[in-house]
């Protein structure tokens, strides 16, 4: 859920208890405070509504270079993954491996926003098969070059890309 969405349920909850508490006191208390109760609620479900719609306005677009440098961020994390690993190499199953997490990840940002340096990325032989496929590749280059060789040569793939959309 969006932060302003949060928000603006926050602010429609807080309204419908003062409408809520101005309808209960209706009998009970002098008629000018159930009404400012009540005016106090609707006034609260007016704020939800503005927040609520400037949070439509004010979502920023996806930035595919903002979300590139968050990948190279976490390139650290894996990092320290891999060495805390008695066996970097070890043959594990694709949903507990984090270096292809990490480059299943970024393959799809590369391929939603530069198709070319996905199939880079992929490998150029590997490319033709398409992103159904990059399990696949993954393991070969893994297989062929290690864990740590293949999530360093990645890395310096996305600075590249990263260089050249800044020139």
């Amino acid at each position: 859920m969006r932060h302003s969405t949060a928000l603006a349920l926050g602010w429609a909850g807080m309204g419908l208890t003062a409408v809520t508490t101005a309808a209960a006191v209706l009998g009970f208390l002098p008629r000018g405070v159930w009404v400012a109760t009540l005016i106090l609620g609707l006034a609260l479900f007016v704020v939800a509504a503005v927040v609520w719609r400037r949070g439509d306005y004010s979502a920023s677009p996806a930035d595919p270079m903002s979300d590139l440098k968050g990948q190279l961020a976490a390139v650290d994390g894996v990092r320290v993954w891999l060495s805390l690993r008695d066996d970097p190499d070890e043959r594990l199953p694709l949903d507990d491996d984090r270096v292809f997490q990490w480059a299943k990840e970024t393959f799809k940002l590369l391929a939603s926003e530069y198709p070319d340096a996905a199939d880079t990325f992929m490998g150029e032989g590997d490319a033709p098969l398409g992103s159904p496929y990059f399990a696949t590749a993954y393991v070969l280059r893994r297989d062929q070059m290690g864990r740590s060789e293949y999530l360093e040569s990645r890395a310096a793939m996305v600075r590249r890309i990263l260089a050249a959309s800044r020139s």
